[in-house]
């Protein structure tokens, strides 16, 4: 599991719809709703390539868990390239791991 800040997740939200990859809410949305200051995670789910585009590389589906303003959180899909996530950190306690999944 990793764990990013709003402004990691504003950036990969807007690589993502850059690349016309596949995402469940708007950018403008996540932005509008997402807490400021909110800690936010990406688990893999599975695989997803897009045959009718060839030259876009396969992506990672992700769920995203987004910690929003007014309290609670929000579950998402976003597909983002193995690139674009591999230097994302790990969620480094045991701890905070198990209370987020």
């Amino acid at each position: 599991m990793k764990v990013i800040d709003s402004a990691s997740l504003f950036r990969l939200e807007e690589r993502v719809c850059a690349l016309s990859l596949n995402q469940r809410l708007d950018p403008a949305s996540v932005r509008a709703n997402a807490a400021p200051d909110g800690t936010h995670y990406l688990w893999p789910t599975l695989w997803n390539s897009l045959s009718h585009c060839p030259d876009v590389p396969r992506q990672l589906r992700r769920e995203l868990l987004i910690t929003l303003r007014a309290e609670g959180r929000v579950v998402n899909l976003l597909d983002v390239l193995p690139d674009d996530f591999t230097p994302l950190p790990w969620v480094t306690s045991r701890e905070e791991g198990i209370q987020v999944s």
